[in-house]
């Protein structure tokens, strides 16, 4: 009697175990199914999509059964293999947090949050992800970095008008000094150098300007982040008071990282102004580049392997954070400045170009004893990483084919043309795109280059160029601009195919070279340099 009643018990406590199973998986398929939150599984494997709550499909735009068709590497922007690292990390709870752009079924694309881990389904390995919109913050922060540059930009304008009228003052000077030297036929080589030293000194200036204050497509290349430094040394410098002293120890050895410029000068801008701010009666600002070797705890703390690094540190002698404050440091709107004073976008800005970079940052920081922030970047020491040294010719080949000069500037356009008849081609000049386009027309197209300003009043450069090669479609062009931020003359530009570009200021060698080189190719280059 005893043991049919421990079965019935037996039999009755089984009943309940399912009972509270089946409540159980009916609660987690409500979570997923009725959860506003977008959540996919994914098979870790071939990265396929094995389903999707209905709010996934309401984000993403597809049905049921075209997600069943897509792999997640259909809806990631980022290169395939990139992707499959992210996964084998969620797989292996290396990392559970990833940032990543998501294409939708229209086309559209979003900045997400992907929180994935493993789950277990049956007999089957999963991850689980939960994807969160954040495009309307990261554009939010992509709109602060600009306000930001142009802050900068607006604290800098009496040093630059400074550091412009000094140029223009060395070149005067110059100018009268030739003019001497050739009157008294005496050589004017060395003040030929200085002239073009000055050249590049203020076209250094402008390009550091520009990169500030435009909005651009932003490329990682090879560079030297000792040059970065240097390079934004004396923005820094005029961007603090007379009481806070800025330090920088920069090495003469290279080393080299791949990222860009102009995000990595937008996270020292963004640390050294906040450095500036938690000093309100000065102090020092210290900014350090090294390579180090991480210690295995480094680099288990950063979730790195590489076996050396580039270190750049900046510390301050500031107001410092607590324990509490620098938890959040990071975080998106977190701010411990009064209120309209601070966004709380800028750590979280630097954080997240640091991370796009392949870099790593940390911070320290004591209260009433200063802030140091560390950032990390693997060094970049693959020769075929380097960039390939072409060197120039001293003397440029010429030529005596056909050109049309086309500037608005009467005192560049006089210039160039005395160039490129110097080396020997027979040169026709016109002052805008409307004249171009009437020159062209009368002499039935009978050129063998046009040489466009880009930026030009009553007719800018792509416009004349779109309306000749309607009659004219083998018409070659070389375009030269100082400035292409204007979006009408930037679509403009890309309307005719791309066609190649140099930059102001040149060099009359680099010109005569450009032009050389499209004269003799078979098919005009349509490339950007």
């Amino acid at each position: 009697m005893t043991s049919k009643l421990s079965a019935v018990d037996l039999e009755r406590e089984n009943a309940e175990l399912r009972a509270d199973l089946a409540a159980l998986e009916l609660r987690l398929t409500q979570t997923f199914t009725q959860s506003t939150a977008v959540k996919l599984v994914i098979d870790p494997l071939d990265g396929s999509i094995i389903e999707a709550n209905p709010a996934a499909l309401s984000f993403y735009g597809y049905s049921a059964e075209e997600f069943s068709r897509l792999r997640i590497t259909d809806l990631n922007q980022l290169p395939p293999e990139l992707v499959a690292e992210e996964m084998q990390a969620a797989r292996e709870q290396k990392r559970t947090y990833f940032e990543f752009k998501h294409r939708l079924k229209s086309g559209a694309v979003r900045d997400v949050q992907v929180y994935s881990g493993p789950v277990r389904i049956g007999e089957r390995d999963c991850l689980y992800s939960i994807i969160c919109d954040i495009t309307d913050r990261t554009q939010l922060a992509d709109q602060l970095a600009h306000a930001q540059r142009m802050d900068a930009l607006g604290r800098l304008a009496g040093g630059v008008a400074h550091d412009i009228n000094n140029l223009l003052t060395a070149l005067d000077m110059l100018a009268s000094l030739i003019r001497s030297d050739v009157e008294n036929a005496r050589p004017v080589e060395t003040h030929l150098e200085e002239v073009e030293q000055l050249t590049q000194r203020g076209a250094g200036l402008t390009q550091q300007l520009l990169a500030f204050c435009r909005r651009q497509m932003l490329e990682p290349r090879l560079l030297d982040l000792g040059d970065v430094l240097r390079g934004v040394e004396t923005l820094l410098r005029r961007l603090l008071s007379a009481e806070v002293v800025l330090r920088m120890r920069i090495p003469e050895e290279p080393l080299q990282i791949v990222a860009d410029s102009t995000r990595l000068e937008q996270v020292l801008l963004n640390l050294v102004l906040n450095a500036r701010d938690a000093m309100p009666r000065g102090g020092e600002i210290a900014i350090r580049l090294e390579r180090v070797v991480p210690s295995a705890r480094l680099q288990e703390e950063l979730e790195i392997d590489w076996r050396e690094a580039v270190k750049v540190t900046i510390a301050d002698q500031g107001t410092g954070m607590d324990d509490e404050t620098l938890r959040h440091a990071f975080e998106p709107f977190f701010t411990t400045k009064p209120s309209g004073e601070g966004t709380g976008l800028g750590l979280s800005t630097v954080y997240g170009i640091v991370q796009q970079s392949g870099g790593r940052i940390r911070v320290e920081s004591q209260l009433r004893v200063g802030t140091t922030f560390e950032l990390f970047f693997p060094e970049a020491r693959e020769p075929a990483l380097l960039p390939e040294v072409t060197p120039t010719p001293e003397r440029p080949a010429g030529g005596s084919e056909r050109l049309l000069l086309v500037d608005d500037d009467d005192a560049v356009r006089k210039t160039l043309v005395a160039v490129l008849r110097g080396a020997g081609y027979q040169v026709l000049q016109a002052a805008d795109g409307l004249e171009a386009l009437e020159l062209l027309t009368r002499e039935q197209g009978d050129l063998d280059l046009v040489v466009s300003d880009v930026v030009m009043p009553r007719m800018n450069g792509p416009e004349f160029v779109a309306r000749a090669r309607a009659r004219f479609p083998d018409l070659r062009v070389l375009y030269m601009s100082g400035f292409l931020d204007l979006p009408s003359v930037g679509s403009g530009l890309k309307g005719v195919g791309g066609d190649p570009l140099l930059s102001k200021p040149f060099p009359a060698s680099r010109l005569v070279s450009k032009v050389r080189a499209l004269l003799d190719s078979p098919v005009a280059r349509r490339t950007l340099e």
